[in-house]
């Protein structure tokens, strides 16, 4: 409530409350997707926070559950008790992270339910991150998948850029922050890839490793595989 009013003072658009991370650091506080498991509460923050926005937009973004897609009704009883301005659901429980497809039975439920707007979230971060092509894809102004040198590039670029913006650069520190990166980018690529990449301390080494393997011209796949924790279960949106 504090925040919230702090926040007002400035020309916000509005408040909104976040009911959806799935972080262990933050579900263990019961904040994020950890409030799920308390409806109880989640009634008592709507409420203060309703209060506190005014005449304000105050809005709410959540997962479907915690564990399972059966706790969403309660949570839809939660949310019509109160005027919120619209609802964004992102259609997994907290458990399935980003590991599964959605649930948009669960979404078409909610927009039954409610008064307030209803919006799907399609989250593109993790993707983005993967495939900064996804964008051009999404809009239909691509229509070919990456190849393998277009993905090298990238990488280099995000290496050199990242590197740019550290005070005290330290190489195998960035070695370790580039990785962290290529978890999202090289899983259902190649495995032998995978595997060396992960391991790979000195810039050389990362640098040689990605050159062997994606300098040339065959195409990206276009998601990670399904079976992977990266899956995003978006693949009819692209071309």
């Amino acid at each position: 409530v504090r925040t919230a009013k702090q926040l007002l003072e400035y020309d916000v658009a509005g408040i909104d409350l976040n009911l959806g991370c799935p972080a262990p650091v933050v579900c263990k506080k019961d904040a994020g997707g950890g409030l799920l498991r308390n409806p109880l509460k989640i009634s008592q923050i709507l409420a203060a926070l309703r209060d506190a926005c005014g005449d304000a937009r105050f809005t709410v973004k959540t997962r479907i559950g915690y564990d399972s897609p059966a706790e969403f009704d309660s949570i839809l009883r939660v949310f019509k008790q109160h005027a919120i301005d619209a609802l964004t659901i992102h259609g997994r429980t907290v458990k399935e992270r980003y590991q599964t497809p959605i649930h948009p039975e669960m979404i078409a439920t909610a927009v039954l339910e409610l008064d307030c707007p209803v919006i799907a979230g399609l989250m593109l971060g993790r993707g983005a991150i993967r495939n900064p092509w996804l964008f051009d894809q999404l809009r239909g102004t691509r229509h070919s998948q990456p190849s393998r040198r277009e993905l090298l590039d990238y990488i280099e670029t995000l290496y050199d850029e990242t590197a740019r913006t550290v005070r005290n650069f330290h190489p195998v520190k960035h070695v370790m922050k580039m990785k962290k990166y290529l978890r999202y980018i090289a899983q259902g690529i190649d495995e032998e890839f995978e595997k060396l990449i992960y391991r790979a301390r000195e810039p050389e080494d990362f640098k040689k490793i990605c050159h062997d393997f994606l300098d040339d011209r065959s195409p990206v796949p276009a998601l990670p595989p399904e079976k992977s924790k990266l899956f995003c279960g978006f693949s009819e949106l692209l071309p």
